[in-house]
């Protein structure tokens, strides 16, 4: 178990804090995903029914498991094998739950113009440990740093705002410090600073 907050399931922790958890126990769903793009065309509902109601910790579990079974990586068979809206759903629903949002951030910003709106839930109100992991699979995959990948693409205070989320600079909470009062004196400067 983790002892913060976070968005990620147990098994990502687990291994971050350098434990080897057991990685199987979903052969059957690899076995009926590569079934179903094997041969002539994809069925494409069996990938929905397989990989569409899996937990974040399956998905994960299955990520990994997949290229073991068959030397490919699912995220790429699923890239051949599916197209448009579909196919772009079942390529993240394909990487474990960490490449999965460094991917959808790299898509909001990648093309002519950042899709500012999707950023704000990838990165917005994450504990620092979430954020820590996330950076490092994005820099993993795309070898450029999150936070610079930010800047070059946001403007103004939307650009402060994410890249100071990115960066990671949480506060812990303390009981002595976030009391009630504090929470009023916060509020009441944002009000001042708003009125000008």
């Amino acid at each position: 178990m983790t002892s913060h907050w976070t968005w990620y399931p147990d098994i990502v922790w687990d291994v971050e804090n350098g434990e080897e958890p057991e990685i199987g126990g979903l052969e059957e769903a690899c076995e009926e995903l590569n079934a179903a793009m094997e041969g002539w065309g994809t069925d494409e509902n069996t990938l929905t029914e397989v990989l569409g109601p899996k937990t974040a910790e399956e998905r994960y579990i299955i990520s990994k498991q997949y290229p073991e079974m068959f030397e490919k990586s699912l995220y790429d068979q699923i890239d051949d094998e599916t197209d448009g809206v579909y196919g772009r759903a079942m390529k993240l629903l394909s990487l474990d739950p960490v490449q999965c949002e460094a991917r959808m951030v790299y898509n909001a910003l990648k093309g002519w113009g950042a899709r500012e709106k999707h950023l704000i839930p990838l990165l917005v109100a994450r504990s620092n440990p979430d954020i820590t992991l996330l950076k490092r699979a994005y820099y993993e995959m795309y070898e450029e740093d999150l936070v610079t990948s930010l800047s070059d693409n946001l403007s103004d205070d939307f650009e402060k705002l994410i890249v100071m989320c990115a960066q990671g600079i949480e506060d812990n909470f303390d009981a002595d410090v976030h009391t009630e009062d504090k929470v009023m004196e916060d509020a009441d400067a944002f009000y001042e600073a708003g009125q000008g």
